[in-house]
């Protein structure tokens, strides 16, 4: 134990290397050599317009497809910390008919843990706590509004205590004040925590004030840095063109999502 510690504390919370992704059937890599790190308790963004491969480098990371390259989380492989990773997908199919409630949507998280009833309810209560959705453990899912739907499957990733989050657009489909708060959650888990978060994200605006780095891609990895560096016009040329500047890219245009997003 004492030897995964000290590789844990030498290695970076997140390490991918040479990442290429193809999709069958396809000739062009969808992603390909994508190299990046990022260090303990930082929150880390990969920037990029609709189909520039930023799921596609997320999914790869969770084994979701298959890749060629390297995908380490604090120096070891996906398979060996499989509940230190909590991943927050894009889109969550919660069907609004169903009498779930808040509080046993998370236990189902737990369905194959070997805690005992009166440990996961305080793992829930703690877990709604941090997300601020405590007063709405025993309320119907399907009565949530989309933020707190995006909270509460930030809540089913925190369920295990991961050292590393990784969310996929977290902002779809949430108003501007749901943004917000689910930003400053995630700024929290990092500064309190010590949480590594890593988001694919194409909101400007929040991207310049909670990220510590920026990757961005298209299909391959174009720059990375502090936004302060790397959220200037040329960037923007390389990731949108021409017709796109970086002022009026930056809140709340389209949602569309290409199939290789």
């Amino acid at each position: 134990m004492a030897t995964t510690q000290s590789k844990t504390n030498r290695s970076p919370a997140i390490s991918v290397s040479q990442l290429t992704v193809r999709y069958p059937n396809e000739n062009e890599s969808v992603v390909r050599n994508v190299s990046f790190s990022l260090d303990r308790g930082k929150i880390g963004v990969l920037l990029g317009p609709n189909g520039s491969g930023k799921s596609t480098v997320m999914k790869a990371m969770l084994g979701l497809v298959e890749f060629v390259g390297e995908v380490q989380f604090a120096g070891q492989p996906l398979t060996s910390l499989q509940n230190h990773v909590g991943y927050v997908p894009q889109r969550y199919p919660i069907d609004k008919s169903v009498p779930m409630t808040v509080s046993e949507f998370l236990e189902l998280a737990l369905v194959t843990c070997s805690h005992t009833k009166a440990e996961k309810n305080r793992m829930i209560v703690s877990v709604l706590e941090q997300v601020d959705l405590s007063l709405k453990r025993f309320e119907k899912v399907g009565d949530l509004s989309g933020g707190q739907v995006q909270r509460l499957l930030l809540a089913r990733a925190l369920v295990h205590e991961p050292e590393v989050l990784l969310l996929d657009e977290p902002e779809a489909g949430v108003d501007a004040e749901g943004e917000l708060i689910m930003y400053d959650l995630l700024q929290k888990l990092a500064k309190d925590q010590k949480v590594t978060v890593l988001l694919a994200s194409h909101e400007i605006g929040l991207v310049r004030k909670f990220a510590d780095t920026v990757f961005c891609v298209k299909n391959t990895l174009v720059c990375s840095g502090a936004p302060s560096q790397v959220l200037n016009q040329s960037t923007f040329k390389q990731l949108y063109g021409d017709g796109m500047t970086m002022y009026g890219h930056d809140h709340h245009h389209d949602h569309h999502h290409g199939n290789h997003e």
